[in-house]
């Protein structure tokens, strides 16, 4: 009964922990900080893209590392602790220091947040088994869709009235809370295993390293899922990073209209996250993959064509719920995928590799998004279309993959 209840309270902790991380992501990413920085701080676009491009590249560099050395010395509880202080503490200084020790700082806090999911990724492998990985995982990300929820309805009640600095640090506490049950439930590290010096660990978890890379472009299907992955998030940070400035800015929708489809959008995405996960079970992960990329493509088209064909603002709402219920599905099922993919012993070491993928891809959406729009010109529309592009070239690359191969 005991190891029963243990089991139950450590999924419930790790369905908790992406609530803060949806709190993160659609407060303080997609809403807060664009907004603070281009009308607060008047900075523009290229700006934004830059300084998130920079904490990806921090992120990238780290990830396959931690990712190796968590899984050699069974440290993924207190590196996600330690990256998880380090992401919540960031946000109570943002709004309080001048320009660029935000922009410092800001970087710190997205990083983190990106490491420290290395971990929580990783755990999901000790929570589930191949019976029950959908359904735990569509849970959790159907859950996790609630702290989407709370991030707008405190944008809409204290954005006016109280500010950004405010928010920034209600929702740094709110994270906090979130991530303490994860943290305080979640299997400790074996201690007896760390008997190596820092340099004799870190020789041996470059050695594992390069030879995870080296082993793991030799299959086939795990170099394609890896491939698509860079080009589907490349679409889906840019798309997230840039919808509230698109929105507004080219669609010419009211903040206030924003934030109703956002939180729209979020509502839908938390049945079809329990909907995809169940599906991921019933039929397999890699069908969900290729259906919600494919649906993602469609919607991103869908949004370049708003003011090119001059279709109505109301077909934004479309957008922006049919992008929320098919980015649901890509989470679920690439989680589980990846997982039917690594061998249990080196859970940590392929999230890193797949962390890896997904980094590239976070500096390349924001950065080109600034490019594209500010620095040749061309304008918002154009840099939408360019994410629909690789929207599509991901599909491709889905289809590709044979699991009997």
């Amino acid at each position: 009964m005991l190891k029963l209840k243990t089991y139950l309270t450590t999924i419930s902790g790790w369905i908790v922990y992406d609530v803060g991380n949806n709190l993160f992501y659609t407060g303080v990413i997609g809403l807060l900080f664009p907004l603070w920085l281009t009308r607060t701080m008047g900075a523009d676009e290229a700006t934004l893209g830059n300084v998130i491009a920079l904490a990806m590249v921090l992120a990238f560099l780290a990830s396959p590392i931690l990712g190796s050395l968590s899984d050699r010395y069974d440290l993924k509880n207190p590196l996600l602790l330690f990256f998880s202080v380090l992401a919540t503490g960031g946000l109570f200084f943002l709004g309080r220091v001048g320009y660029y020790q935000a922009l410092i700082v800001f970087v710190i806090s997205l990083s983190s947040v990106h490491i420290a999911n290395v971990f929580y990724n990783g755990l999901l492998a000790y929570i589930s088994d191949k019976t029950n990985v959908g359904t735990i995982g569509g849970v959790g990300v159907g859950i996790g869709y609630l702290g989407s929820v709370l991030a707008i309805l405190l944008s809409l009640l204290f954005m006016d009235s109280r500010g950004f600095t405010f928010l920034f640090q209600l929702t740094a506490l709110l994270m906090i809370v979130f991530y303490f049950p994860l943290i305080l439930w979640s299997r400790g590290p074996s201690l007896s295993r760390v008997n190596a010096s820092f340099y004799g660990m870190l020789t041996d978890v470059f050695k594992d390293m390069c030879r995870s890379l080296s082993e793991s472009i030799k299959e086939l299907k795990w170099r394609r899922l890896l491939m698509a992955r860079f080009w589907y998030l490349w679409a889906i940070n840019g798309a997230s990073s840039f919808a509230v400035l698109y929105g507004v800015e080219t669609i010419k929708i009211s903040d206030y209209q924003m934030q109703l489809i956002l939180i729209t959008g979020i509502m839908c995405a938390i049945p079809s996250g329990i909907f995809w996960g169940w599906l991921v079970d019933l039929n397999d992960s890699l069908f969900v993959l290729k259906t919600s990329a494919f649906v993602f493509f469609v919607i991103l088209v869908l949004g370049a064509l708003i003011p090119i064909l001059g279709l109505p603002q109301s077909t934004w709402w479309i957008v922006g719920v049919v992008s929320g219920i098919s980015v649901a599905g890509i989470y679920v099922s690439e989680r589980s995928l990846v997982l039917t993919l690594a061998p249990k012993n080196k859970v940590g070491e392929y999230f890193g590799v797949y962390n890896m993928a997904g980094k590239l891809a976070a500096i390349a959406a924001p950065f080109s998004w600034g490019f594209i729009s500010v620095t040749l010109s061309l304008g918002q529309v154009v840099a939408v279309s360019y994410l629909s592009v690789c929207g599509f070239i991901s599909f491709l690359i889905l289809t590709q993959i044979r699991m009997g191969e």
